[in-house]
């Protein structure tokens, strides 16, 4: 099975400290909820790439973009067409641009379905590069280093590990099954529901047997049983700590901006 991720390059954003790459992350993904507009969605999204850029990954980084396009321009249209009748809704004063029953187009939908389609790419995208750049020995490493349980660290480096991977199998069951001509693009839809129930029980019986070998593998291991050491020592250098402060006051900047204070 192919673990989808971490490549070892010599790259400054490589060599940041684990604790500064989950910092950016954090502070990236907080605007990104923070700040709805596309303009600052395209933003964010721009500095992702870049830094996809600066880290040497950008090969394998952008490509996974593309397994989102359904997802976005799916969020795209129900947002926009839909905004209307959402928590959010302001719509007083906008100009409508289509109407169909239930169905209503205006200006403030579609500048809001927008930053919605740009927010799944930048939520999902930050939290990417950082697995792309960390292994998870250093997620579970700076987790600890935080002060989470090494257990807790351990599980969640492992699960953000792992979902990739159970992504590379659906696709792989998927296209054993339409080999043996499964039809998922035919008929309504609770027919194409339906149409992936053979895909998801083979999916779960493929999670529980991975869970199972690693449960195993991590009890000859002696996992969780005495005191733990770590070769690697995490010290903040520099680099590290000019990532953290800028991190941090530009996360305090916009949470002034946004409640009013400046």
């Amino acid at each position: 099975m192919k673990l989808v991720g971490y490549v070892k390059r010599n790259s400054p954003i490589h060599r940041l400290d684990p604790r500064a790459k989950l910092l950016m992350t954090a502070s990236i993904v907080a605007l990104s909820l923070l700040f709805p507009s596309p303009i600052h969605q395209l933003a964010l999204l721009s500095s992702i790439i870049l830094l996809s850029f600066l880290a040497k990954v950008h090969r394998d980084f952008l490509p996974r973009f593309k397994t989102l396009s359904g997802m976005v321009i799916a969020a795209f249209f129900l947002w926009s067409l839909f905004y209307r009748y959402s928590l959010f809704s302001a719509s007083e004063g906008s100009e409508v641009l289509f109407s169909y029953g239930p169905i209503t187009l205006d200006t403030f939908g579609l500048v809001y379905g927008l930053g919605m389609a740009l927010r799944i790419l930048v939520m999902i995208g930050a939290p990417l590069l950082l697995i792309m750049t960390t292994t998870m020995g250093e997620l579970a490493g700076a987790l600890v280093k935080l002060g989470v349980p090494y257990k807790a660290a351990f599980t969640f480096g492992l699960s953000v590990r792992l979902v990739p991977s159970l992504a590379d199998e659906m696709v792989t069951i998927k296209e054993a099954q339409s080999a043996r001509g499964l039809e998922l693009d035919k008929g309504g839809l609770i027919s194409r529901v339906k149409g992936y129930i053979p895909i998801l029980i083979p999916l779960m019986l493929r999670a529980f047997e991975l869970s199972d070998r690693m449960s195993v593998a991590m009890g000859l291991k002696g996992f969780g049983s005495g005191k733990r050491t770590s070769y690697r020592r995490f010290e903040l250098e520099r680099r590290d700590v000019v990532a953290l402060v800028l991190s941090a006051l530009v996360l305090i900047l916009a949470v002034l901006v946004k409640v009013g204070v400046l």
